[in-house]
């Protein structure tokens, strides 16, 4: 397991719950992509991937205060 994983699973108290917690939404995101998909939008690794770059870039412009 990749140190930085290890190291945050070291601080949950309970880790099955936080692994399960985790894999849901994992779940939840791949049926949100296949339903987009089923209606025609084309989505990519690389287009998601670039669309978060943008959201990061944006997020703090738009909301300062936030600590992302």
């Amino acid at each position: 397991m990749p140190d930085d994983v290890a190291e945050r699973l070291a601080k949950e108290p309970n880790v099955s719950a936080f692994i399960a917690g985790s894999v849901r939404r994992v779940m939840a995101g791949d049926r949100t992509r296949q339903s987009l998909r089923e209606v025609g939008f084309v989505l990519t690794d690389a287009g998601l991937a670039e669309a978060g770059r943008k959201l990061d870039e944006a997020l703090p412009k738009e909301w300062p205060i936030m600590d992302l």
